[in-house]
């Protein structure tokens, strides 16, 4: 199984899946929707005492990191 690690003092993100549908049914087309700006931490690298866990949800800034796709995974 593959699996990616982050490297020098770096935490891998997974970003949290956003609503397609509105709380009345309507459906957002991808081309509008916003990205969430919540991500559940997989991992940890290089950070003596962090403040976070593997598993916890954090929210970060735009613009922040890399964003990619591995596994068919964001």
């Amino acid at each position: 199984m593959k699996e990616l690690q982050p490297i020098n003092q770096h935490v891998l993100l997974e970003m949290e899946a956003k609503e397609e549908k509105t709380a009345s049914g309507i459906i957002i087309p991808d081309t509008v929707q916003e990205k969430s700006q919540f991500a559940k931490v997989m991992s940890i690298s290089g950070i003596e005492d962090p403040e976070i866990s593997i598993g916890d949800m954090v929210f970060y800034k735009n613009f922040s990191g890399i964003e990619l796709e591995f596994d068919g995974k964001e």
